[in-house]
């Protein structure tokens, strides 16, 4: 992760050895270091020292602003958050934009691991940190040594798993075409208005013709993904307005099956095929599925054309059920393995 974050007021860079006199300023004060565990008071030149030989190859960002040094914050390789920040820097947020955007970094990745972080329990600001950016109680408070204070304080530790910061912060895979979003209740009247059409909902397995609302509404509750094996997700074209539906479910050790609508208004633009590449690589990319598996009636071959575009091969056929079709009808089988 080593690279500049830039934010609205703030620019994260790696930590450099001309920060050293600044680092010493700010952490030289027991205010500060009497939050930090490992941190001694006072804080020398040699002690600054130490820390930026043994940061070099490692994780830990300055937080400026305008060029000026404010604090330092880090995510380990073992996936420890840790922050703190100059006094007179406190009560304007700075702390918060610059964790939610290391965060956002770390877990933009489809490998990030979880996190964890901590604070002393009489620090409130920092608890109301993390707080906000997701994190859990992972048990109770534990004495763990305070070196500016030399004793052992209360400790609590937390975490934050990449499904809550999806859960809470949302989740955007963006293609050439389409921004393909998790369902929310609030798109409840644009998948309405897309499974409303029988040419829709009879290439479906679980919608019936005429479609009512509350099917609409209990498939997001039942389908919303919380970084979960399954989930229902909203695609919105260039103009944010939300055109077509795609979701996953896992149905073996290593394999995916998906299912995508589109609103027959925006049929024969590509926005599909872009759709189903996006969402293809995030569930490789994320799951490590080994392959992906998906089906379409025969009598709907535009579908299969969206398969075959991002690399389906075909490996048999069936009998399919819709709860909009009277009868079964024949339907083709697709597979996508994983290229990697």
């Amino acid at each position: 992760m080593k690279h500049c974050i830039e934010t609205k007021r703030l620019l994260l860079r790696p930590l450099l050895a001309q920060d050293q006199q600044d680092i010493v300023a700010l952490v030289d004060d027991f205010e500060v270091s009497k939050w930090l565990t490992v941190v001694p008071f006072p804080y020398t030149d040699d002690d600054a020292g130490e820390f930026l030989n043994i940061v070099q190859a490692g994780y830990e960002f300055a937080i400026t602003m305008n060029g000026k040094v404010l604090g330092v914050i880090s995510i380990t390789d073992s996936g420890q958050l840790g922050y703190w920040l100059g006094q007179s820097y406190w009560g304007q947020g700075i702390m918060s934009e610059a964790a939610f955007a290391l965060c956002h970094a770390h877990f933009a990745s489809p490998k990030a691991r979880p996190l964890l972080s901590g604070y002393f329990v009489e620090n409130d600001k920092s608890a109301s940190i993390l707080r906000r950016l997701g994190f859990s109680n992972l048990g109770t408070p534990e004495l763990t040594h305070c070196c500016a204070r030399g004793q052992d304080v209360p400790l609590q530790q937390l975490g934050l798993t990449p499904e809550q910061w999806h859960f809470i912060h949302g989740l955007s895979l963006v293609g050439d075409k389409v921004t393909i979003v998790p369902v929310k209740p609030r798109h409840a009247a644009d998948l309405f208005d897309i499974f409303r059409h029988k040419s829709v909902s009879e290439n479906m397995a679980s919608f019936d013709h005429p479609l009512e609302m509350r099917a609409i509404r209990d498939r997001i509750d039942n389908a919303c993904w919380k970084g979960g094996g399954n989930g229902w997700f909203h695609i919105q074209n260039s103009q944010g307005q939300g055109i077509g539906a795609i979701g996953f479910h896992t149905v073996g050790d290593g394999v995916a099956d998906i299912g995508y609508a589109l609103h027959p208004d925006h049929q024969g633009n590509g926005y599909m095929s872009d759709a189903v590449g996006v969402f293809c690589n995030f569930l490789f990319e994320r799951y490590g599925f080994n392959e992906i598996i998906a089906e379409h009636f025969q009598d709907n071959p535009a579908s299969g054309r969206v398969m075959i575009k991002n690399g389906f091969e075909k490996y048999a056929e069936s009998e399919g059920q819709s709860k909009a079709r009277l009868e079964p009808a024949r339907v083709n089988l697709y597979r996508l393995r994983n290229p990697n």
